[in-house]
């Protein structure tokens, strides 16, 4: 489950990818990773609020092993680096 790659652009994409996030935090283990395209910050701060509320409802510990990495393509569709 981890090293996987994900890109949201649509509500059903947003749910699959948090319980998705979710899951891979509660699973035991470390060097767990994500990374997750958005089209906008917008969208992307609200994908971290609904993240952030599954992760209390579903009691995930802080100390998770969770490298989650966020990426906005640029004006360009180009990445900042």
């Amino acid at each position: 489950m981890s090293g996987t790659n994900h890109i949201v652009f649509s509500e059903g994409d947003m749910e699959y990818t948090v319980k998705y996030i979710t899951k891979l935090a509660l699973k035991p283990g470390k060097n767990k990773s994500a990374s997750i395209v958005f089209p906008s910050d917008t969208l992307m701060c609200i994908f971290m609020e609904n993240l952030f509320q599954s992760f209390i409802i579903n009691s995930v510990p802080k100390d998770n092993n969770l490298d989650l990495t966020l990426n906005i393509p640029g004006p360009t569709g180009e990445f900042d680096v």
